[in-house]
C-alpha cells in the first residue's frame, strides 16, 4: 500500500524518500484517486495517449450541436473540449476524498501546443499548498508546494503517480469514461448557470458515480459536477473559461528534480 507524504515539497531528498516508501523506481502500485486504480500523469489528460497525439487539437472548436443535447453526447463534448487548445480552465472545487480528507481551493486546467497543466491550488491533505501535473512530449511532471518547499519531480511518460492524485486533477479523462460507460443512466435536473454560460443538468448514475453533471448550451463546457466518485464527495464548478493560454500556465511551475530510473 502506499505511502504519502503530505505535501513535502519534492527536493531531491524527499523525492527520494517518497519513491523509496512506493517501493523504489520500478514501482507498479501507484494509487490514484479513491485508490482504486494506479493512475499515469499523461492520462488526466488524454486516456494515456502521448502530448504528440492528435488528442490536443489545434484552433477549431468542437462541431455545434443543437440543445438540449442527449445527455452522454452532451458529456463526452464537455470532455473533447479539453482536447482543442489553446485554453484555460478555472473550476472551484470542494471535495472530500478517501485518504486526503478535504480537498478544495482553485483547479487550473491549461493546454497550448504540444504542452499541458493541470493544478489544484488550495488545501489537500490536511495542508495548504498546490499540486499539479504537467505534460509536454516525451515527459510528465508531477509537482508540489507545500510546507515552505516547492519542486516537480520529472518522470517517463506514463510513470504511475508516487503520491494519491485528487479527483480533481483527473477531471477530463473522468468525463470521457462516463461518457464511454454503457451502464450509466442519466435523468434531467434543474438548469445550472456559472461561468457566464447557462446549461443543462443530468442527474448521472454509472459505475463508482452518483452525480449531477452540468454541461453549458453554447460551448458544451463543463458547468458542475456535484456528486460522488471513487471514494470522493463533493463538487467541481466552473469559475472561468478563456480559449487562450500563456508558456507559463503550462510549463512545469518549479524546479524540476530528476531521478535515476524513474
Amino acid at each position: 500500500m502506499l505511502r504519502f507524504l503530505p505535501l513535502a515539497g519534492l527536493t531531491a531528498t524527499s523525492a527520494a524518500l517518497l519513491l523509496g516508501a512506493c517501493g523504489g523506481s520500478g514501482n507498479d502500485t501507484g494509487v490514484s484517486p479513491g485508490g482504486d486504480s494506479p493512475a499515469a500523469v499523461s492520462s488526466l489528460f488524454t486516456g494515456g495517449e502521448g502530448a504528440e497525439q492528435a488528442d490536443l487539437r489545434k484552433a477549431a472548436s468542437p462541431a455545434s450541436t443543437p440543445l438540449p443535447p442527449e445527455p452522454r453526447q452532451a458529456i463526452a463534448r464537455a470532455a473533447e473540449l479539453f482536447g482543442h487548445q489553446p485554453f484555460r480552465m478555472a473550476f472551484l472545487v470542494n471535495m472530500e476524498e478517501r485518504g486526503l480528507g478535504t480537498v478544495g481551493g482553485t483547479l487550473t486546467i491549461a493546454a497550448k501546443g504540444a504542452k499541458s497543466r493541470a493544478t489544484l491550488e488550495g488545501t489537500y491533505a490536511g495542508h495548504d499548498g498546490a499540486i499539479a501535473v504537467a505534460r509536454e512530449p516525451g515527459a510528465d511532471y508531477l509537482c508540489i508546494d507545500g510546507q515552505g518547499q516547492q519542486a516537480c519531480l520529472k518522470t517517463k511518460p506514463d510513470a504511475i503517480s508516487p503520491v494519491p492524485l485528487p479527483v480533481a486533477l483527473e477531471l477530463p479523462a473522468m468525463l470521457q469514461a462516463l461518457a464511454d460507460d454503457s451502464s450509466a443512466t442519466f435523468a434531467p435536473a434543474n438548469g445550472y448557470r456559472a461561468g457566464g454560460r447557462s446549461g443543462h443538468c443530468w442527474k448521472v448514475t454509472a459505475s463508482n458515480v452518483v452525480a449531477t453533471i452540468c454541461v453549458a448550451d453554447s460551448d458544451g463546457a463543463l458547468l458542475m459536477y456535484e456528486g460522488a466518485l471513487r471514494g470522493a464527495k463533493g463538487s467541481i464548478r466552473l469559475k472561468e473559461f478563456e480559449k487562450s493560454a500563456s508558456d507559463g500556465d503550462v510549463k512545469p511551475p518549479y524546479e524540476v528534480t530528476e531521478l535515476p530510473g524513474y
